[in-house]
């Protein structure tokens, strides 16, 4: 019989340890990750929360966002984007002709951090605007890697995610309002 070979009691002593060992510690591992990607996911809807209720991004709050967020362990593509209506009086002849225009206007990270570390100092939004915060996992987390280690493959499309959340600007404070 095979079992009682040699090469079968070192078959079944792999497969034991797999079982009792390996596997219970990738299944922690995953929950560990998952716990990690709930922080970060609450992490951006309090700060999308403070920024509507405030109506301005500035770099404290970007930077209390960023540094909360690197303490979850892993590394995130943050996106953010401001999205408004304009709307503009129509004119024929320089006479009002009683129609108005409106049109949706977004703007990315890049202009909204040019602004906040470039500008005034923070990237002011009128009341009623929507701003969206979006986090995606750009590392794989201790689980995909005890994964490829013992099975040659990864659960990344499992737990690489992204996370949108989006408010509603309520107000304006009036620190960065210039006259």
């Amino acid at each position: 019989m095979i079992e009682d070979s040699p090469m079968g009691v070192v078959a079944d002593i792999l497969i034991v340890i797999a079982v009792m060992f390996i596997f219970p510690i990738i299944w922690a591992a995953q929950k560990g990750d998952y716990l990690a990607q709930k922080g970060a996911e609450t992490l951006a809807y309090e700060f999308c929360t403070n920024v509507c209720s405030r109506g301005y991004v500035d770099d404290t709050l970007y930077r209390e966002f960023t540094d909360a967020l690197s303490s979850t362990g892993g590394v995130y593509q943050i996106t953010l984007c401001h999205k408004q209506i304009i709307y503009e009086p129509e004119y024929e002849s320089g006479v009002f002709t009683g129609n108005v225009m409106s049109y949706n206007d977004e703007t990315y990270t890049e202009a909204i951090l040019s602004k906040v570390y470039g500008g005034n100092g923070a990237y002011l939004m009128n009341k009623g605007d929507v701003f969206e915060v979006t986090i995606e996992l750009a590392t794989d987390g201790l689980a995909q890697d005890l994964t490829k280690a013992a099975v040659g493959t990864s659960t990344t499309g499992f737990y690489r995610t992204s996370q949108a959340v989006t408010g509603v600007a309520r107000d304006i404070y009036e620190k960065y309002i210039v006259e």
